[in-house]
């Protein structure tokens, strides 16, 4: 446990009280009318409450002044942290509010051959290739591949049918991979289709809400915006949703929606067969939404797996946003070093203690010892 302070203030609280003590000592050696004491007028008085305790009210006003100068200190007490120190969150003051976008439409229960470099072809069904290496994606992958996202918001959107939030933008990555590792592809048809578009739409406008500070933030700063949208195919309206405005919102409108808003959108296609030339139109459509935001279109194939494509990702967002992790942080007004806490503020505690001896002092000046003209 440690005690800290504030260095201004008590450089300025210990000027005003050299300045005092110096006046008191000037006053002290100053001339002053000749004062007359007669013991023998009091001597055989019995002592009274009053004589006793004359001194009372101005030590109260003493240890007034003595609180308000350690409140203007803005002290606190720090301990050390009961979590180990591997288990210790590093602080960032900026970063990147990242968006999971993730298809969970009827295709992705099927299973596809992909590559990893931890474990070379797998053959999965699509939706856990997504969920395994989304996870892998946020915390960081075993063999290094991937370092994660420490330093960033972490927000999860589904989609099929419709856009649906699963989880808002979070630091608490553990909530966003739960959440991930729940994830299921649709089994009925009235929910199963591919609004991509309105994916990206209603995301986008997700993002821009969380621009205003958020409290669990602390003095976090979103530095940049990034969706990352993963999908096993191209854009599929339901039939029930062709009218519908929102649902059957183009994938090229809802890229410019972004655009506009400083957000940056990456495509992520983890169907192989996609790659024939018979789908080219319908990737062009893919490479042009993407990349009017700034962003990319990618495509897994046999030898390049999802884990290969969120490295390449990285390597893109990490080259523009310069890491500003720590070892310490700021809570409150306070610097804590890393495995400290704020144990308590005491600033309310010494003005409660200064206010009580001055009223204190003050009432005992005119009841108990007051003083006739």
């Amino acid at each position: 446990m440690r005690f800290t302070c504030d260095p201004w203030h008590l450089i300025a609280v210990t000027a005003v009280w050299m300045g005092f003590i110096a006046a008191r000592r000037w006053l002290s050696h100053t001339d002053s009318l000749p004062t007359f004491y007669f013991p023998f007028l009091v001597e055989d008085l019995p002592p009274t409450f009053r004589t006793r305790f004359i001194w009372l009210p101005r030590s109260l006003y003493i240890i007034c002044l003595v609180a308000f100068s350690f409140a203007a200190l803005d002290p606190a007490l720090i301990s050390k942290s009961s979590v180990q120190q591997a288990d210790l969150k590093q602080f960032s003051t900026r970063g990147t509010a990242l968006y999971l976008v993730l298809d969970r439409s009827g295709s992705m229960s099927r299973s596809v051959t992909t590559w990893s470099e931890a474990e070379g072809s797998q053959t999965l069904p699509k939706i856990e290739l997504l969920k395994k290496f989304t996870t892998e994606l946020i915390l960081g992958s075993d063999n290094k591949t991937l370092n994660g996202h420490p330093d960033d918001l972490i927000g999860i959107v589904t989609f099929a049918r419709t856009p649906a939030l699963l989880v808002p933008l979070t630091p608490d990555h553990t909530a966003a991979v739960a959440a991930i590792k729940e994830l299921q592809a649709v089994q009925n048809p009235d929910e199963d289709g591919t609004a991509i578009g309105a994916a990206l739409y209603q995301t986008s406008q997700l993002i821009i809400a969380s621009r205003t500070p958020h409290p669990e933030w602390g003095d976090f700063h979103i530095e940049k915006s990034t969706i990352i949208l993963i999908t096993d195919g191209f854009q599929g309206i339901h039939p029930d949703d062709t009218e519908n405005r929102m649902r059957a919102m183009d994938i090229q409108e809802g890229a410019e929606f972004a655009r506009k808003n400083g957000i940056k959108v990456y495509i992520v296609e983890i169907e192989p067969a996609l790659r024939a030339e018979a789908y080219a139109p319908q990737l062009r459509l893919l490479q042009k939404a993407a990349e009017t935001t700034g962003g990319k279109l990618f495509m897994t194939t046999a030898v390049e797996g999802l884990d290969a494509v969120f490295k390449q990702i990285d390597a893109l967002e990490r080259g523009e946003l310069p890491s500003t992790r720590g070892t310490s942080h700021i809570e409150g007004r306070w610097k804590l070093f890393e495995g400290e806490r704020l144990l308590i503020a005491l600033l309310p505690l010494f003005l409660i203690i200064g206010l009580l001896a001055m009223l204190s002092a003050f009432i005992l000046e005119q009841t108990l010892f007051r003083r006739d003209p």
